[in-house]
């Protein structure tokens, strides 16, 4: 096939994903609620950073999730169990959300409640370019038994995230990990990203990001 075709061909299927994403982004402005489109491999503790963060966030900003998934509603039943509204999108062929199934489920929430829309994303570091479904941020979770080179063999995604949680720090001693030589890769891919370092296990660093997204949403408030 001609590359010329196919680049247009490509082109077309982006452009209503590219537009879906953009009502979307009105939408939430609209409803002045902060959306993160949370990013990571399988196992790198999205979920459970999501459920470290809740504590909290409680009383001070109201959050809700949407999960992504190839199958099960394993980690929606976890969020539900913190008493935060979640919704499962599942995507048997591993695809990544986009704003066409990010807008399918929207009206599964009641939107007076909520100033903080987390959507966990199909646990990958390998994302389709122009990956967008309205989100205000990417954030990107790694964890340190990924080892210091992941960032440079997926620089793309952290390349697009504005926030890059290293986690499971409390594995540091069993990892041989040097974590200053992973947040250089990071840097040097993404000098602008912010950089977090948790354990969920031991409740570390989680306080801090919290204090972070609460600012992040006031200020979205304020726009």
């Amino acid at each position: 096939m001609d590359a010329h075709l196919e680049e247009n061909q490509a082109e077309e299927v982006l452009v209503p994903v590219l537009s879906c994403a953009e009502k979307n982004r009105n939408f939430f402005q609209e409803k002045r609620v902060f959306v993160i489109n949370l990013l990571g491999a399988p196992g790198a503790g999205k979920t459970s950073i999501l459920e470290g963060l809740f504590p909290y966030l409680v009383g001070k900003v109201n959050s809700a999730v949407i999960l992504g998934d190839v199958e099960t509603a394993k980690d929606a039943q976890r969020i539900a169990d913190c008493n935060v509204p979640a919704v499962q999108i599942n995507s048997q062929d591993g695809t990544a959300l986009d704003g066409e199934m990010v807008a399918k489920v929207l009206g599964m929430f009641d939107w007076s409640e909520i100033d903080l829309l987390f959507v966990e994303n199909i646990g990958s570091l390998a994302l389709p370019q122009q990956l967008d479904f309205g989100e205000d941020i990417k954030m990107v979770v790694i964890s340190v038994p990924e080892g210091e080179d992941r960032p440079a063999k997926y620089p793309y995604t952290f390349s697009q995230s504005e926030v890059c949680i290293i986690n499971k720090e409390d594995l540091l001693p069993y990892a041989g990990v040097d974590i200053a030589c992973m947040e250089e890769e990071i840097t040097k891919i993404n000098p602008d990203i912010s950089l977090f370092v948790t354990s969920c296990k031991e409740d570390l660093g989680l306080e801090g990001l919290a204090d972070w997204l609460m600012e992040k949403v006031h200020q979205k408030k304020q726009d």
